[in-house]
């Protein structure tokens, strides 16, 4: 808001991808009849890979509506979504979680700043502070979700910025940053430096036709980033997205 004077509301989902840029984007605009002058867009670099449409977008019948989904596709991503996901660990977890309802929940150990930011310390450099099997989740998401870009997420990409050029509103793509401990194994995968290239391609390519502003932050040098401002190994912490916002 300092730097653009403008009122600005921060929205988040898990792992967005392009179908949820055009859903949401819809769902203000149209149902909502919010009036927006720029979308600023932080994409992964795995948000045009050939997975299924996200669990948190087809479910919603409000969103769903704002894109091309049958009610047989629908059906469909559901059970394929209870297959994937009913398991012993989640039977678990409900019943952690309905326990913890009823006798109430430990006391939180977080500390969290006046922003909303957790306070987490430690020298965020030294890759032993990371979880290993987070590192492997990272690196398998790109071995396991192809190495071709999505056409039907590309599809979805264009109509968002078709949306928002005919609506008025400006935009402004960035890919997000890695922590360089991530970076340097992710270097070493030829499924992510396929992936990146492509996007960076794609991002080019499009990015003439519908005149947006595009940004690679994939390294943390592009912004003059700090290693020790990161919550995790794919998440920026407030100095880090100060210091983006101010390229």
């Amino acid at each position: 808001e300092e730097r653009t004077g403008l009122t600005a509301f921060n929205l988040g989902v898990t792992n967005g991808k392009p179908e949820e840029f055009l859903a949401f984007a819809r769902y203000a605009i149209e149902d909502l009849n919010m009036k927006p002058s720029l979308f600023i867009v932080g994409v992964d670099h795995d948000a045009f890979d050939n997975f299924r449409v996200q669990p948190q977008t087809i479910n919603i019948g409000a969103l769903r509506s704002k894109l091309d989904i049958t009610e047989g596709q629908y059906l469909l991503n559901l059970i394929k979504l209870l297959k994937e996901n009913l398991t012993i660990e989640y039977l678990y977890d409900v019943f952690r979680s309905s326990y913890y309802n009823v006798v109430g929940f430990p006391a939180s150990t977080d500390i969290f700043k006046a922003n909303g930011y957790k306070i987490d310390t430690g020298d965020k450099n030294n890759p032993d502070r990371w979880d290993k099997k987070a590192e492997e989740v990272i690196l398998n998401v790109f071995r396991s979700g192809g190495d071709q870009l999505s056409e039907k997420r590309k599809q979805y990409f264009e109509s968002f910025l078709d949306f928002a050029q005919k609506n008025n509103v400006e935009v402004r793509i960035m890919l997000l940053p890695f922590h360089p401990n991530i970076l340097k194994k992710l270097g070493m995968s030829s499924d992510f430096i396929n992936m990146y290239n492509q996007l960076n391609q794609y991002f080019n390519e499009v990015g003439k036709k519908f005149n947006f502003k595009y940004y690679d932050f994939t390294d943390i040098k592009t912004f003059n980033g700090d290693p020790n401002d990161f919550a995790d190994l794919v998440h920026i912490e407030d100095r880090n997205s100060d210091k983006i916002l101010d390229v």
